[in-house]
């Protein structure tokens, strides 16, 4: 399957329009000493052009008061308080909440992060980059992670752009960014996803892959103050709620490839028969694997059942190579068949994964 080629990088100019009206939002939760210098020194090189900042406080300490009331006294800003801490992505849906009723007019939003990571000239960038585009398409502030980046930020973006590009087809360079543009048009569906941590930012881009929507790129300043310790995200707990995003598809092949050996292990341990066997496992897995995929990882109930024969072909050809397969095991090295039926089947998983994102469940 060829990759998806919408992706492209757009050159970085900092020539804001002064008709195309734009907002920056910026959630922050308990920020640095580096967060108010930050502000006010993107209020004054925003003064003067067509941009509102919004700051949304996602429950921050109370000894952050003083910052947070001296950013909300600058010019362009407005500050918006959540009571207790919710997650960034709670807090960047508040902000596209306002911004939505507020700025309803307004080209997009560029989305920043407090903690002195990104640099003035590079959300300049970025908003000049949404307000000159022609189409309506993300475009994401992309890093460079060299040897100078922290190990555990250079393995994260490259395991994360890695199931990213599996599960979508589409390369993006920096999938965990915090700095990007979000067309004005697409906040009414982004505010109905349901994450409200970091996953937030994955499900978006998911979205806009779902929806055929563009995804562009301008190139950043890489910046970690201390190592990222200013950063409040849990390389752990909240890795793991970003991948779950990404990773519907083995919940759902594992669900179906329980039922599918449950089954195959009845049958023939009552008959021995192997390829009768497997026949009758993938039948009663059927309907589990269709409406699974279907529903709960491509997203594409509304084609009801228009995939069953393309479904009925792949598992055809995929049964039939799975047969062969286990039947060599079997036969050179005599291997227990619900095993080699287990080895087989993840071995074709990725295979079966693409099929069904690129043939079957495609719009």
């Amino acid at each position: 399957m060829k990759p998806d080629t919408r992706f492209k990088e757009l050159s970085m100019k900092t020539d804001i329009g002064q008709d195309e009206h734009a907002v920056v939002l910026i959630p922050v939760y308990d920020p640095t000493d580096s967060f108010l210098p930050f502000v006010q020194g993107l209020a004054e090189r925003l003064d003067g052009s067509n941009v509102n900042i919004i700051i949304v406080n996602d429950g921050c300490a109370p000894e952050f008061k003083a910052a947070l009331e001296s950013a909300a006294a600058l010019p362009l800003v407005e500050l918006v308080n959540h009571k207790t801490n919710l997650g960034k992505g709670a807090a960047l849906k508040t902000g596209l909440a306002v911004i939505r009723e507020k700025y309803p007019d307004c080209c997009g939003v560029v989305t920043a992060d407090a903690d002195g990571q990104h640099m003035i000239e590079d959300i300049q960038a970025l908003v000049a980059a949404g307000q000159n585009q022609k189409d309506a398409a993300f475009i994401l502030g992309v890093r460079h992670f060299d040897k100078d980046v922290p190990l555990r930020s250079r393995l994260g973006n490259i395991i994360t752009r890695g199931v990213f590009y599996m599960l979508t087809a589409v390369k993006i360079e920096d999938t965990q960014t915090g700095l990007r543009f979000i067309p004005s048009p697409y906040i009414t569906d982004l505010l109905k996803l349901t994450a409200q941590g970091y996953a937030f930012e994955m499900e978006m881009l998911l979205w806009a892959k779902q929806h055929n929507v563009d995804i562009n790129s301008v190139h950043i300043n890489t910046v970690y103050i201390d190592h990222n310790k200013g950063s409040h995200f849990k390389p752990f707990t909240d890795s793991l709620k970003i991948y779950a995003v990404l990773l519907k598809q083995v919940l759902s092949s594992s669900i179906t490839a329980i039922v599918d050996l449950c089954a195959f292990a009845l049958f023939f341990h009552f008959t021995s028969w192997l390829f009768v066997a497997n026949v009758f496992s993938r039948t009663v897995a059927f309907p589990v694997y269709y409406y699974l995929n279907r529903d709960f990882v491509f997203k594409r109930a509304a084609l009801g059942l228009h995939p069953v024969p393309k479904l009925v072909a792949a598992i055809v050809v995929s049964g039939l190579v799975s047969y062969a397969l286990q039947f060599g095991l079997q036969q050179s090295l005599a291997w227990p068949e619900a095993f080699s039926k287990l080895l087989v089947e993840t071995l074709v998983f990725f295979v079966n994964f693409v099929v069904l994102r690129d043939w079957v469940y495609k719009k």
